[in-house]
């Protein structure tokens, strides 16, 4: 309509101006006439006054269709009315625009913006702008007829945006006034039945627990958080995050009867949970409650013992996570703790390098026996001199010196606690060079006889001879063949002395010679070059 309207005013003009042309050239064909010509003027002057009237009245009534037409909604929108903005409609929505969820789109969507611009500008330039929308955060986490958050979509990212509130903005003023209904609404998602809303709820919490200072549970909601977090342990789906909480309640101190409980069942997790994630976050929870929790010195001890009785555990995966946790407890124990509990932690970790079948947990429980043995050197002074320390390496020589070799079990025995005795000196020597020095005169003398006399299965444990040329293996069948005769001749003189039999002092020196020969020639095959002198 608008268009012809232009339309018709366009012509209209063009008209106008024909007739002036017009007028003009009569004006300069006729100029004798002048009677004509004002009459003429007279006549169109009037005829133009009454044209001009009835074309404004009609360009008037078009209009008034036009508006009614378009207040009916009769007609398309124009482009000008498509990007119209009406400041009603927007500040003051009906109520039909409420309850169809409007208030809800636009409010998911500012917070979703929020959570995009603290992913991305960081959380140094944003406290000070976070002032004001804690309110505005505060009155969508409110009751929903005041206001609060109905869908899942905006209560969802609510509970992200508290999480790294807390998380990196807790000294925030507003935070003192509305801390009470933010940690309301956390908790109300901890009872949710959405596996989405109940892990961010969790999450959110925990942050709520660990960084805001201006949050101090009461009793009655820390067993009520402790009942969450035993609810979940006991969940595969829910470990994670119960042990996360747990972790935060540690951290804050909280103390409750519960938290004993639970670390029992975490202690339980980290031995046989099949899920590297978590092993971890219990490795470091229980690592973080040993340390830094209230607690006796008894119960610390209960929790050690329990984690050595569990080295044996028939995974290795179970037994790796022990080792790598008693390595922590080793290098950040205090002291004097570490010295009362160092003899236990010794023994259990020399029976995990003796017997152990898997290579990686020998070597984890080497690398322990190492930071134990540098701390207690550490805690003797400049002499290396300790007591404790004195004493495991009295321990080590009689390890050294073997025990009875009897039978045969007796000497299979005494074999593997010397070889298990060389081991734990030869760990000792490589971790502290300086303090070996002071125990030199105890251990050189048991070391001195192993080097003189081999210890057979020494080659089985540390597999020198995996891969040797033909001569050597020729060799080496040799000396099995004459150690097997040695053997056999030790037989037969103990049942020669059993038996009381009676033999000459010849014979005795005879049997000696050939022995001595035996040795010699054995010694002198090892000597000579490309034969048996590569073992050592």
């Amino acid at each position: 309509a608008e268009g012809e309207e232009e339309e018709e005013d366009e012509e209209e003009e063009k008209q106008q101006k024909k007739e002036k042309r017009e007028a003009s050239g009569v004006k300069r064909g006729n100029k004798g006439k002048r009677t004509q010509r004002k009459r003429k003027r007279g006549a169109d002057g009037d005829g133009d006054e009454d044209a001009g009237d009835e074309e404004r009245k009609a360009k008037a009534e078009r209009r008034r269709r036009y508006e009614a037409k378009r207040l009916r909604g009769e007609l398309k929108p124009t482009k000008a009315d498509t990007f119209e903005i009406r400041p009603t409609a927007r500040l003051d929505p009906t109520p039909e625009a409420k309850r169809a969820g409007g208030g809800e789109l636009a409010a998911s969507f500012a917070v979703g913006l929020l959570l995009h611009g603290i992913s991305k500008m960081g959380v140094k330039r944003l406290p000070n702008m976070m002032e004001p929308i804690v309110e505005r955060i505060a009155v969508l986490c409110g009751p929903a007829d005041e206001g609060g958050a109905r869908s899942a979509q905006l209560q969802g990212r609510l509970l992200e945006v508290l999480t790294s509130v807390f998380r990196h903005m807790s000294a925030l003023k507003s935070l003192a006034t509305h801390v009470g209904r933010l940690a309301g609404f956390l908790f109300k998602f901890m009872r949710s039945g959405k596996e989405e809303l109940l892990a961010k709820s969790f999450k959110g919490v925990a942050s709520l627990v660990r960084h805001c200072r201006f949050f101090n549970p009461s009793q009655a909601q820390g067993e009520l958080l402790m009942s969450f977090v035993i609810q979940h342990l006991s969940v595969n789906n829910g470990q994670a995050m119960a042990i996360r909480l747990l972790k935060s309640i540690v951290a804050k101190r909280l103390v409750l009867k519960e938290v004993y409980d639970a670390m029992d069942t975490v202690g339980t997790l980290l031995v046989r949970s099949r899920d590297p994630v978590v092993r971890r976050q219990c490795a470091e929870l229980t690592l973080s409650f040993l340390v830094d929790y209230p607690m006796g010195e008894g119960r610390v001890r209960s929790h050690v013992h329990f984690l050595l009785n569990n080295l044996g555990y028939q995974r290795s995966d179970g037994r790796k996570a022990v080792l790598e946790l008693v390595h922590q407890i080793v290098g950040k124990f205090p002291d004097p703790l570490i010295l009362g509990l160092h003899q236990l932690i010794f023994l259990a970790l020399v029976l995990r390098l003796a017997n152990d079948d898997d290579n990686t947990c020998r070597g984890m429980a080497a690398e322990v026996l190492k930071s134990l043995f540098t701390k207690l050197a550490r805690a003797g002074g400049a002499s290396f001199k300790s007591t404790e320390l004195k004493a495991l390496v009295q321990c080590m020589a009689n390890w050294l010196k073997g025990g009875p070799s009897g039978n045969e079990d007796e000497r299979q025995k005494s074999y593997a606690l010397r070889l298990a005795g060389a081991q734990v000196v030869g760990l000792f020597a490589e971790c502290c060079e300086s303090a070996i020095e002071a125990y030199i005169p105890v251990l050189l003398p048991e070391v001195h006889k192993l080097t003189v006399k081999k210890l057979p299965g020494l080659k089985q444990r540390d597999g020198i001879d995996a891969e040797e040329g033909k001569e050597g293996k020729k060799a080496d069948e040799d000396d099995d063949e004459e150690e097997e005769e040695e053997d056999g001749d030790d037989q037969e003189a103990e049942k020669k002395e059993k038996n009381r039999t009676k033999t000459s002092q010849e014979n005795r020196l005879e049997e000696r010679r050939r022995r001595r020969r035996r040795r010699s020639r054995r010694q002198s095959r090892e000597e000579e070059p490309g034969g048996g002198g590569a073992r050592s």
